[in-house]
């Protein structure tokens, strides 16, 4: 097959116990299925009601999505279908011949002018829920655990190629997949593979839900169900349709969401609002209903799932103070996803409620509550054209590295943030720093007077006093002042490590540690070397006690040089982003 296959899912956004109809269909083995065999097929083209459509076997193409999985290839024939093509959405429609399930609707062709579609056999879905291995994580030893906007664009590049690889790997056929869909106002790059699933992958409007019929709490096959991705104040959902049910089991779609292997996401029931008709590719237009149950497996067949299991989600709540308003989510616990899905949440909250374009500023306070472990706090401002970008960036990587921990991933039981958006530029940049004198007695105050340039506005200054160090007569010492980036940079160089913490508690240590953006950072350094070990930079260190530093532990490495020990380091908040550098050598004064 030269055409490229596309799934037939559908993506929506929308602004929820159980019993499952047993219905034990005989099923028919692909080997008893003919071309030329006729039978009908079962879907929702509207509301809850299911009906039926005929379709022809037009015949079988073995081991097209790898050895032993096959295709059984049919033309559908309806009204609605002659006038749609197959639908987006479509993706789980059992096919019945003399009453047997042969399979699921699940792979079409963009611009077909008839709606011919490919097949997953019933046997193949069945065997997905034979599968049951745990969530793996993914190896970040390899990524520096840094949070610069370098780093942090590798970590968001990383996860892309990582979840297109996953795509690239269901078929044997070249996919194609659809340029990058805007989820409400942002759609992360990341998240690229993830609005096109090799190709039908589409966001919809959102669609307030209604009440349903009293039977909404049963599954049936050939019934409408969503998985929300995001949901709450914001939803992000996949939506198909139900294959076979048997008892609690429930199948879907046959074909993989993401082909993610052993999963916990959220079953939900949904309503077909209309069918949409497209050149490209019609789609049904869903809205997402009440929890029904736990996805449970995402194999190249089928997607599985359980009734009546409750997922584990993190809740996510973001108060906009200045807007004396309140987001609440909650967000699908998986370490490829969760971090992708996190910063979209932020992207879309920030754009929805603050200007889209031109200078944008956010003060941001909140905290990652891990269970067992310290907490991440995070105090930090952001300032120009791209601030939303830089704050949901950066909880990308910090959800990427905490998620896929190698010792035993962080178990996230809430996020809180409080945020306070500015429509203008909130920027300042070191001018100048005054100091009184070169020379100062071990202990004494040294005065600085910072001066800044505000970038729309007056001159400002902070005046600051630290105690100069108490080393020997005549000794010298360096007074560094400057914002983040420029002590970010200073740092970069003054020790080289590759060093990697293994240990959950050492990588929330390094989070907690993350240098910020509205700081006057002051350090004072001595030109003795030190050493950096696992983490931990000590000062002065003689020679003699190098080789007490020894890497006997996983959590160790080799120690590394620190050209300018640390001696003493003290920071000033202020309410806007500071940039700029000042140093100066001085004198511990004679006595």
């Amino acid at each position: 097959m030269n055409q490229s296959i596309r799934f037939l899912l559908l993506f929506v956004l929308f602004i929820p116990f159980l019993q499952a109809e047993i219905v034990d269909n005989d099923i028919m083995p692909l080997s008893e299925i003919r071309p030329g065999m006729k039978g009908i097929g079962k879907t929702i083209f509207k509301g809850s009601e299911i009906e039926q459509f005929d379709f022809e076997v037009l015949g079988i193409t073995p081991n097209t999505l790898g050895p032993g999985k096959a295709l059984i290839w049919v033309e559908l024939k309806s009204p609605i279908l002659a006038e749609t093509g197959i639908m987006e959405g479509m993706s789980g429609s059992p096919l019945f011949i003399d009453g047997k399930n042969i399979g699921a609707v699940a792979y079409g062709f963009p611009f077909s002018k008839k709606p011919i579609a490919g097949i997953t056999p019933i046997q193949d879905i069945l065997a997905t829920s034979d599968y049951n291995t745990p969530t793996v994580s993914v190896e970040i030893s390899n990524i520096k655990l840094d949070f610069d906007e370098k780093n942090v664009r590798f970590i968001t590049d990383k996860l892309t190629k990582l979840l297109s690889q996953r795509l690239r790997g269901i078929s044997a056929n070249t996919a194609q997949p659809l340029e990058l869909i805007r989820t409400g106002n942002h759609s992360l790059e990341a998240l690229a593979g993830l609005s096109s699933l090799n190709g039908p992958g589409q966001i919809r409007p959102a669609i307030s839900p209604e009440s349903s019929r009293t039977d909404r709490f049963i599954l049936r096959e050939a019934d409408a169900v969503s998985i929300p991705l995001i949901s709450g104040d914001l939803e992000y959902t996949v939506s198909g349709t139900v294959t076979y049910v048997k008892g609690s089991d429930v199948y879907l779609f046959g074909h993989p969401f993401y082909n993610l292997g052993s999963v916990n996401f959220p079953l939900h029931k949904a309503e077909v609002i209309a069918p949409f008709p497209s050149y490209n590719s019609s789609f049904k237009l869903h809205s997402t209903r009440q929890m029904v149950g736990t996805v449970k497996q995402d194999r190249t067949s089928a997607v599985h799932g359980v009734l009546g299991e409750k997922p584990v989600l993190i809740p996510m709540k973001i108060f906009l103070k200045n807007r004396n308003k309140s987001i609440n989510l909650e967000i699908i616990n998986h370490p490829l996803l969760n971090p992708t899905l996190t910063g979209l949440a932020l992207l879309n909250t920030f754009s929805s409620e603050y200007q889209d374009f031109g200078y944008q500023s956010l003060r941001v306070n909140g905290r990652i509550f891990i269970e067992n472990e310290k907490n991440i706090e995070i105090s930090d401002f952001y300032s120009g054209f791209d601030s939303y970008s830089q704050f949901s960036n950066l909880m990308i990587a910090i959800q990427f590295f905490l998620l896929n921990n190698k010792e035993k991933p962080a178990k996230i039981q809430k996020i809180d943030f409080e945020v306070e958006g500015f429509e203008a530029i909130r920027s300042s940049t070191i001018q100048d720093v005054l100091i009184s004198k070169r020379e100062f007695a071990p202990g004494e105050l040294i005065n600085l007077k910072v001066t800044m340039q505000n970038e729309r506005g007056p001159l400002a200054s902070e005046e600051i006093g630290i105690e100069a160090p108490r080393l020997p007569d005549g000794s010298t010492f360096f007074l560094l002042i400057g914002g983040k980036d420029e002590m970010v940079s200073f740092d970069s160089k003054n020790v080289k490590s590759d060093f990697f913490p293994i240990s959950l508690k050492a990588i929330t240590r390094a989070i907690n540690n993350l240098r910020k953006n509205n700081r006057i950072y002051v350090k004072i350094a001595s030109p003795q070397k030190g050493l950096y070990v696992s983490g931990y930079e000590y000062s002065q260190v003689p020679p003699s006690l190098s080789t007490v530093f020894t890497h006997n532990s996983s959590e160790y490495e080799a120690p590394n040089d620190v050209k300018l020990s640390t001696l003493s380091e003290y920071q000033v908040d202020i309410p806007n982003v500071v940039s700029g550098w000042k140093t100066f050598k001085l004198t511990i004064k004679e006595r």
